[in-house]
């Protein structure tokens, strides 16, 4: 539990358990900090909001139970091979940009995938720099050269 707020200046990790801001003041998570941080959970549970001066990431599950977390675009939830970090439903609200990341496992062969965006949320067009997205058009050339179609699909051998 911490009420107060917290500065961090080398690497704070936390790989278990559950870090829980309870203040009734507003409070900052990381502030002033040039370090790697990250959380396994992180509970808000403060009215008077926290707001994310530092970057953080979590690979657990973040819990806005009251106030707003205001993540001044430093949020990352983390995924990983051993695991992926999650968005809890609860009472709070989340302003500000938050980073979300979905680990892919290689594939020897093109297999299908389905990826989708479970949030109101813009998908970075850095998707079609990295997965091969296939479809009709023209134009386009066959990866890698990452030449699309004309409708942003990539080109695929028939």
């Amino acid at each position: 539990n911490i009420a107060g707020s917290l500065v961090n200046v080398g690497t704070f990790t936390a790989t278990a358990g559950t870090i829980n801001y309870n203040g009734t003041a507003p409070q900052s998570i990381f502030a002033n900090t040039f370090a790697s941080n990250t959380v396994q959970n992180l509970t808000v549970n403060n009215t008077s909001g926290v707001s994310l001066d530092g970057a953080l990431a979590i690979t657990g599950t973040l819990t806005v139970n009251a106030g707003t977390l205001t993540t001044n675009g430093n949020l990352t939830i983390r995924s990983s091979l051993s695991g992926t970090g999650s968005i809890a439903q609860s009472a709070g609200n989340i302003s500000g940009n938050v980073t979300v990341e979905r680990y892919l496992p290689a594939r020897a062969v093109r297999k299908n995938i389905f990826l989708a965006s479970p949030v109101t949320a813009q998908i970075n067009n850095a998707w079609q720099q990295q997965i091969h997205i296939t479809g009709s058009g023209t134009g386009g050339t066959i990866c890698p050269t990452l030449t699309p179609h004309s409708n942003g699909f990539d080109a695929t051998l028939n």
